[in-house]
């Protein structure tokens, strides 16, 4: 059996605006900025929506199946997240997810909210050194 191996490829560059870069490879580009504290604008995705952005991907792309393809093909999913940190902390400050999944009840919201954090290698990379708090919860339809 072979291994898998993920080889990802992320190139950043500066721009012309004191704290605004581009990030990307050859199948996608994403500005961003430096907080306004440090020097940039603020405007754009900064550290912890890309961070956020990770592990939301990860859970949306868990529910909806990679994991289990027995699932529904189509589980109407929705999260909100909210990231928190002190300016100027070098902690990554506090996350909370909070994931509404319609269909089903609460026993099986929680064996996905299980399945994410067993699968999540976002998750486990950031929990290893940071606590985080994830929330699933069935919504009627």
């Amino acid at each position: 059996m072979s291994q898998i191996i993920t080889d990802v490829q992320i190139e950043g560059a500066t721009t012309h605006i004191p704290g605004r870069f581009l990030i990307g490879n050859d199948s996608f580009q994403i500005v961003t900025d430096a907080t306004a504290g440090k020097g940039g604008r603020g405007q754009a995705a900064g550290t912890s929506h890309l961070i956020g952005g990770a592990l939301v991907t990860c859970a949306l792309n868990v529910f909806r199946g990679a994991i289990e393809p027995d699932l529904p093909a189509f589980r109407n999913v929705h999260i909100d997240a909210r990231f928190q940190r002190v300016e100027g902390q070098t902690n990554l400050g506090s996350l909370h997810l909070n994931v509404a999944i319609e269909g089903i009840d609460q026993t099986e919201a929680d064996r996905l909210r299980q399945l994410y954090l067993d699968n999540c290698s976002i998750y486990q990379a950031l929990t290893a050194t940071k606590a985080l708090d994830i929330t699933v919860s069935s919504r009627p339809q």
